[in-house]
């Protein structure tokens, strides 16, 4: 099966724990995240941004960054393949704030 390249999820982060990418389809569905880009939007506040794997605990954090207002950062893996029900969790800890966007751009089948 061929892949294409795209979009495959995005959003704002609030302080709590929120999904960032769960593959959709059958049981079967398999997704390829490469390129993530997390931009802080707020142009007062720093913040932190954190990823998770299949849980929230820190054995589970896969990735984590600071970001200062207005700061954008761009970052890859190679094709990172989650099946339908393994799901990535984001979290930034900018109280009320809610100014963390991402995007997850790769392929999916």
């Amino acid at each position: 099966m061929a892949l294409s390249y795209k979009l495959l999820a995005s959003g704002l982060l609030t302080s709590g724990m929120g999904v960032i990418y769960n593959p959709s389809g059958d049981s079967r569905a398999v997704g390829y995240p490469k390129t993530w880009l997390v931009h802080n939007t707020n142009s007062s506040f720093s913040g932190d941004f954190k990823a998770f794997f299949g849980g929230s605990g820190v054995g589970n954090r896969i990735y984590s960054m600071s970001l200062e207002p207005n700061d954008t950062i761009l970052f890859e893996y190679n094709l990172m393949p989650i099946q339908s029900g393994k799901v990535i969790f984001g979290q930034t800890d900018v109280t009320g704030h809610n100014n963390i966007n991402y995007f997850v751009f790769g392929a999916d089948e």
